[in-house]
């Protein structure tokens, strides 16, 4: 749930920093996804405060006046992130009410299920995942010699958080940052596709007819990989 939730709260994070005037509708979503994404997973709130943080850098970078343009991000971030916390003051209130303490609670966040190093790495490359991997690497090398700022973004994203986790295994752990992978390498192939798409208009290319194609082979190649995937552990039913 996490996973699903935190790209929908990049956005909307995006959307409220760089809007030039004040929006009260992207605020409500950027306070509702944020603390859905803290009540779903709260180690997830490491990746994203840490991408926030670097767009906001990066969104003050672009203005003449940073300090004037710094001061009307930060008032908008600090906004949300208050009335976020005051959701999380109802939600702590709710749960002291019905005696649960702080010792529960970490208990709870302390025994919650791990997954090691090695079969983290076997996860990320089962299925399609080296041919994914692969096509972010390029994604990567191609976004970085264009100077587009997504592919920056995305590695400096990814890189910071490695090192997060190598010096601060408490607040997340390195398998978690592979697992969460796939949300880095989509962003770069993304870009790499958008660079394609570009380079199609010039040479006459349908990319109508490249969109269908590509998708009908990636859903095809999915629902194959997913037919034997049975989890108990995930099943609704």
């Amino acid at each position: 749930m996490g996973a699903a939730l935190l790209p929908v709260a990049l956005l909307f994070a995006i959307s409220l920093i760089e809007k030039p005037n004040f929006d009260g509708r992207t605020l409500f979503f950027v306070v509702v996804t944020c603390v859905g994404l803290a009540f779903s997973q709260i180690r997830l709130t490491v990746f994203y405060l840490l991408f926030v943080a670097m767009y906001l850098a990066y969104a003050c970078s672009r203005h003449s006046d940073f300090q004037s343009s710094l001061r009307v991000l930060l008032a908008r971030i600090g906004l949300a992130g208050g009335v976020s916390l005051l959701f999380g003051v109802i939600w702590l209130a709710a749960l002291f009410t019905r005696r649960v303490g702080w010792q529960t609670i970490l208990a709870q966040n302390a025994a919650a299920p791990s997954i090691d190093f090695s079969t983290a790495i076997a996860v990320a490359l089962s299925h399609h995942g080296t041919e994914l991997w692969t096509l972010a690497f390029l994604g990567l090398i191609v976004g970085l010699a264009r100077r587009s700022k997504i592919a920056l973004i995305a590695f400096v994203w990814y890189i910071s958080l490695c090192l997060i986790a190598a010096l601060l295994l408490s607040a997340i752990s390195v398998s978690l940052v592979i697992l969460i992978g796939f949300l880095h390498a989509a962003l770069l192939i993304g870009d790499l596709v958008h660079i394609l798409v570009f380079w199609g208009k010039k040479v006459s290319l349908s990319v109508a007819e490249l969109w269908l194609a590509g998708g009908i082979i990636i859903n095809l190649l999915g629902a194959r990989e997913m037919v034997s995937l049975i989890n108990p552990a995930t099943a609704f039913w």
